[in-house]
């Protein structure tokens, strides 16, 4: 079952050529792949962000939880390097339909 987030705040697509490495995230199978795309989102307004990674399918592959907008979107720029295009959810309508949201912003 997937989580329902309260707020997604923007979406980004990674660039393969653009993957640092700098980081690795681990799942049940061993080392993850990189992911296809990022969301920074929120469960509560009154808590921090999540740094989501998602599959070309907009399967939830893991997250990151940091405690300002700022820091997910570093975060981001550590691992996948500093040309990440932030836009809103409308505009990745696969993740739409999969997260269950109609705006990022």
């Amino acid at each position: 079952m997937a989580i329902i987030y309260s707020k997604v705040y923007s979406v980004a697509a990674v660039i393969p050529g653009d993957v640092t490495f700098a980081s690795r995230h681990f799942g049940d199978g061993g080392l993850l792949p990189p992911p296809a795309y990022l969301a920074i989102t929120r469960l509560d307004p009154e808590e921090g962000y999540y740094l989501i990674y998602y599959d070309a399918l907009g399967n939830e592959m893991t997250d990151t939880y940091h405690e300002s907008l700022e820091e997910a979107k570093d975060q981001a720029a550590f691992e996948f390097g500093d040309r990440l295009a932030w836009k809103p959810l409308r505009e990745f309508p696969n993740l739409c339909e999969k997260i269950g949201q109609e705006s990022g912003e």
